[in-house]
């Protein structure tokens, strides 16, 4: 992104958010960290914009967290917490060493783990670090593995963003699909376990699943299906300053989703092409499917504890 396109886009985000709104800007890629003098000027830009419009900002980056974060970005960062906005960097790790540096190497047979682990650390002491797992089929054979890998990241102060497959939960096979079962079930029994002893760990989409069962509970009509913000109240802009309705639209159907750009404008309105993700989690995913995961860590807390827990994370989600 260059700076005619950026200031274009900053432009864009202003006509659009109302204010008083709270917006989400999820700065991804590519790498993010290749450009963070964009990652700085953005978050600047959009958060004195917040700050006029009266908006609270959460603002993160997602990134393999190989390249080390700069001082200046994440001084940037964590000037957003200070201020009472909110800012994270969600960092992809897939698992324990083995597992991860299988899946990604660099050229020459290098894996990544130990440069991504060890900046991920380092963002830690200025802010919260997310961890974001894709799991290979070959992770059914490691259930204790993860769990012990988890934990100890937990306990290091790492939060989690997602647990998930890059094709969708349970389309590896039956096995995988009771093995990933396992793991999710375990690991809300562990960070139930910590809060319980006054660490609170975050399980972002946990959260955010419940707070949106919640609202939808109060409805008196029945509700089957989540209802999708692509185009609404979720939208994307590429590098060139082009707008899709998401990430999977411009990843997979990119002319069926593109709805406009920063410089000619678009009409925001409910996703009107075919969905090229059916299993997509922020959009027609059954809601049954998402209610399971955090009743089991309401049913571990108890309701007290678990309004608790809800009301540390309406910070972050």
């Amino acid at each position: 992104m260059d700076a005619h396109v950026l200031r274009a886009s900053v432009d864009f985000i202003n006509s659009i958010v109302p204010r008083n709104a709270v917006l989400n800007l999820n700065l991804t890629g590519g790498e993010p960290f290749l450009r963070q003098d964009i990652i700085i000027s953005l978050v600047r830009r959009i958060w004195n914009m917040c700050v006029s419009k009266s908006c609270l900002l959460r603002a993160y980056v997602n990134t393999s967290a190989y390249l080390p974060a700069k001082l200046s970005t994440l001084l940037t960062l964590n000037s957003l917490n200070v201020s009472g906005m909110r800012s994270w960097v969600e960092i992809s790790l897939n698992g324990p060493e083995h597992i991860n540096d299988y899946h990604r190497v660099l050229p020459g047979g290098f894996g990544t783990y130990r440069a991504s682990y060890g900046h991920a650390k380092q963002m830690l002491n200025y802010v919260p670090v997310f961890i974001r797992t894709v799991l290979p089929p070959v992770a059914a054979e490691h259930l204790d593995d993860y769990l012990i890998w988890f934990e100890r990241r937990f306990r290091e102060g790492f939060w989690l963003a997602e647990v998930g497959t890059a094709i969708g939960y349970f389309s590896y096979s039956d096995d995988f699909a009771k093995f990933y079962s396992e793991l999710v079930d375990e690991l809300l029994k562990l960070i139930a376990d910590l809060y319980l002893n006054g660490q609170f760990i975050l399980w972002r989409t946990v959260a955010e699943n419940a707070l949106f069962s919640q609202s939808i509970e109060r409805t008196t009509e029945p509700v089957e299906y989540l209802p999708c913000a692509a185009g609404k109240r979720r939208f994307l802009i590429d590098v060139d300053g082009m707008v899709y309705y998401c990430t999977m639209f411009r990843e997979f159907a990119p002319e069926s989703g593109k709805i406009g750009s920063v410089f000619d404008g678009v009409t925001l309105s409910p996703l009107r092409a075919p969905c090229p993700l059916s299993v997509c989690k922020s959009g027609s995913g059954a809601i049954t499917n998402m209610r399971k995961d955090y009743l089991l860590l309401k049913k571990i807390l108890g309701k007290d504890l678990f309004r608790a827990y809800l009301n540390d994370a309406k910070r972050w989600v």
